[in-house]
């Protein structure tokens, strides 16, 4: 009877001890898992301040080097626009030239022209 008290006892120690070790285990468990989460929560907000900074610093330094590459590009396009202007204007220079040049004496022959179409007197 005594050996039969001891057995069940025993059974019952164990499974006082499987029910501790269980429940220990499960409240392990979840604060094990709520330092991770935050763990990983921090390492998130740290990553996501990190590519903003880097995004913030590398969208900085292109932004100089786009305007001072658009402002090269409209630089040049001034310049050209420029010499096509000026050229252009030579071009009608010459062509205005050649029309002066032909009709140079037309005052005096239209002059001579009347006269001799409606002379006076």
């Amino acid at each position: 009877a005594v050996r039969a008290d001891l057995h069940d006892l025993r059974i019952e120690v164990e499974a006082k001890i499987d029910a501790a070790v269980t429940a220990s285990e499960h409240r392990l468990e979840s604060r094990l898992e709520k330092k991770i989460e935050a763990a990983v929560t921090a390492s998130e907000r740290r990553l996501v301040a990190f590519v903003a900074d880097t995004l913030e610093r590398v969208v900085a330094g292109s932004e100089g080097r786009i305007l001072a590459t658009v402002e090269a590009s409209e630089r040049r396009m001034i310049n050209e626009l420029a010499r096509h202007t000026r050229s252009s204007e030579e071009e009608l220079t010459t062509r205005i030239d050649v029309v002066d040049e032909k009709y140079e004496g037309l005052p005096a022959r239209v002059t001579r022209l009347e006269d001799k179409v409606f002379p006076e007197g």
